[in-house]
Formats: C-alpha cells, structure tokens, sequence
C-alpha cells in the first residue's frame, strides 16, 4: 500500500523525526517506550529509522535516501505532562491523517515554546506541599514537617538560579544537601528543638532520585540495558552527591548537633490527609492539564492505600508489589479507555510508592558509621523498587497497554 507521505521530502521526515524523538526524551519518556513511540510514529511516514535512546544522548539511524546516522546530545529536562499529552495528541493527528507534516511541525514547535502552565509560583508552591505530605509519611512530626516545606521552597528556588548560571546547576544536589542539612542543624539549636535527620530528609525528599532509580530497573527488566545502566548509575550519583553535602554539614556543625529527638508522629488523621492532598501538588508540579487532575488523583490514590493494606497484611515488599500492580492496571485502563498515554496516570502514582527515603537512609547510616544498618536500608530499597518493577510488568499483563505511551 503506497504511503500519502511519500510525496515529501525525505529530509523533512527525518528532521520530524529527530524533533519528536527529542521532545520525549526532554519530557522524561523512559527507553523502552520512546523508542517503540518513535518506531511506530517512522513506519506512518514511511521512514526505516533505529534508535538509540540513553539519559543524556539520543542516536538515530536512518536507512531511507542517504543512509545515515544522527547523534544529539540532549539532557533530560523537567517531566512535563500536560506538553506529553499534547505531543501525544500531536502524533495521532498525523498518524490518523488529520494534518500534514508541516502542521505537525508547527504544533510541536508550539508545544516546545509554550510557557509554565502554572506560572512560576504554583509549582514551587506544590513542591513545597509535596515535600510536606512526604515528611509526615516518613515519620516527621509538625517541626519537622514544617521546616521541609519552608526548605524545599527554598531549594526549589536556588535551583531556578542555578540554571541561570549554567553550568553550575549539576552543583544543585551537593549543594542543596549541604544547605538543607546545616539549615536543619541550626533551626534544631536556636529556635526549636526538632529531629534534624528526619528534618534534611524531608526537605531534600524532592530531589532523591527514588523514581529514577525504579525506572532505571524498569528499562533493564525491558532489556534497554544502555539506558537503564547509564540511569542507574546517574540515580547512584546524585544519591552521593546529596549525601555527601549532607555529610560535610553534619561535620562542620557537630558541635551543635543534638542527640535524634523523639518525633511525636502526627496522628491518622495527618496522615489520610496528605495522602489526599500530594497527588494534586504532584499535578501542579508536574504540569498536568486540570482535565488530567481526577484520574492522577484516583490512580495515586487506589495505589498508595492498596499499598499501606498490603504491606499490613504481607510485608513491605508485598505491599511495594500489589501497590504498583494497581497503579499500573488502574493507568493502563484509563488508557484504552480514553486513548491517553498511561505515563499520566502512572507516573504521580509510582512516585507515591518508590522508596527513595530508604536509599538516603541508607546512605545516611554509612556517613554516621552505622555500617551494618546501611547495608540492611540498601538491600530494602533495592527490594522495593524491584517489587515495584515487577508489578509494573505484571499489571501490563493483567490490562495490555492500548497506547505505547
């Protein structure tokens, strides 16, 4: 059957294909489905192309015309549902016919150059909520939950200058792990007394690379093994890079330190209360259109509760496991129902569940030499985010992805 867009240039649907393929790895797409994305978006205009897909590069092969290869270097910039969605729209009008080639351009350019959704504040503002919510679940109590908000507020801020001064925004985690922490040490001796490690967790829960660390296993279970080897060991970086700020704050300040205070935890109630407000910070903070909010809440919602039960009833692995098994069958049904990337849906969820305060505590009782409890945290964090990948895939079983998105 002839292709309608034989007719156009070859060189113009390669340099479409190149832009879209870079749109979805700025907007976080893992390997394994940006690269079946882009196969199939190849074969609808009639190009034999290959790709390559690793955190910071992108390869593609070309076998049409003059075969050749195209290498771009691209950093993965912040996950951007509401412009996922778009693109995702964008990519079936061309796919069903309903514009042409240079109206896909266009739209993408569009996409590409549309401002903040939320303007600037709003995000900032639900990351500090965000970071709030994950301080209650990790154990915090009101001086503790209070100060991770108020420092996450002014983490978030120090990394919108940090990119203002590139490239000195690769110093963010180190920094930002030496801030929280002797900020943390401080607010405990001159204004309150507070647990200061429960504390500079709850502030730096944002930037923990808990979820990079799940994908990256989730890319190696789909057999991505460049991606997924170059995303683990970016997430293991960025772990150190964090802890050691930390480790260099609690040096300098050890005079001031005081023993861990006991946490008088928040009660239940604080409790389904953050589980009811942290998916909607994550929609704002993550740019989700407003119609996208009901779903992003339910699937978070179904998970994390289906998580909790769970690991009451089995253990923590068990409820990792069931937790990401109704996340993903919960996302995959909205998405063959409505026709949407099941990325939407799923990605707030698993983040309400990866276990990225574990692998810093990990890391935490190494630097307070603590050997044999950092070795037990690690081998848990990695149990978890196994047992998440493994419900992930099981769920893909159960509801079949419609959509490769």
């Amino acid at each position: 059957m002839e292709n309608r867009f034989n007719t156009i240039a070859t060189a113009e649907r390669q340099a479409l294909l190149i832009k879209a393929a870079s749109m979805l790895h700025r907007y976080g797409t893992p390997a394994h489905r940006m690269e079946r994305v882009m196969k199939r978006v190849s074969n609808t205009i009639g190009i034999d192309a290959d790709y390559l897909y690793t955190p910071t590069a992108l390869l593609i092969s070309f076998s049409e015309g003059n075969h050749r290869t195209v290498l771009r270097r691209i950093d993965a910039g912040q996950v951007d549902l509401g412009k996922l969605v778009q693109f995702d729209e964008t990519l079936e009008d061309l796919e069903d016919g309903r514009c042409t080639i240079a109206e896909t351009n266009a739209r993408l350019d569009q996409i590409e150059q549309s401002s903040s959704r939320y303007g600037r504040w709003l995000p900032i503002l639900s990351g500090a909520i965000a970071t709030a919510c994950a301080t209650v679940f990790i154990g915090g109590g009101v001086r503790e939950v209070i100060f991770a908000g108020t420092a996450c507020a002014a983490l978030l801020l120090w990394s919108a200058a940090l990119r203002r001064w590139a490239p000195q925004e690769h110093a963010l985690e180190i920094t930002a792990g030496f801030l929280a922490a002797l900020a943390a040490i401080l607010a405990g001796r001159w204004f309150a007394p507070f647990d200061d490690r429960t504390a500079t967790l709850g502030s730096l829960i944002i930037l923990v690379p808990g979820y990079t660390f799940t994908v990256a296993l989730t890319e190696l279970a789909n057999r991505h093994l460049s991606s997924g080897v170059a995303r683990l060991a970016g997430a293991g970086v960025v772990f150190l890079a964090l802890i050691c700020g930390v480790a260099i704050a609690w040096r300098l300040g050890s005079d001031w330190r005081s023993p861990p205070e006991a946490i008088e935890r928040l009660s239940g109630v604080w409790y389904a209360l953050a589980v009811l407000v942290a998916p909607f910070c994550f929609s704002v903070f993550f740019q989700a259109r407003l119609k996208e909010w009901p779903i992003i809440c339910c699937v978070a919602w179904i998970g994390i509760n289906t998580s909790i039960l769970a690991s009451q009833w089995k253990g923590p692995e068990f409820g990792a496991f069931l937790g990401a098994l109704a996340v993903g069958a919960a996302s995959n049904f909205y998405a063959r129902c409505l026709d949407r990337p099941a990325m939407v849906a799923q990605m707030p969820g698993i983040l309400m569940l990866v276990p990225g305060s574990v692998g810093y505590r990990s890391l935490a009782a190494f630097v307070e030499q603590q050997g044999l409890q950092g070795i037990q945290t690690a081998f848990e964090m990695a149990l978890a985010a196994i047992s998440i990948v493994a419900g992930l895939l099981a769920a893909n079983l159960f509801v079949p992805p419609k959509r490769v998105l």
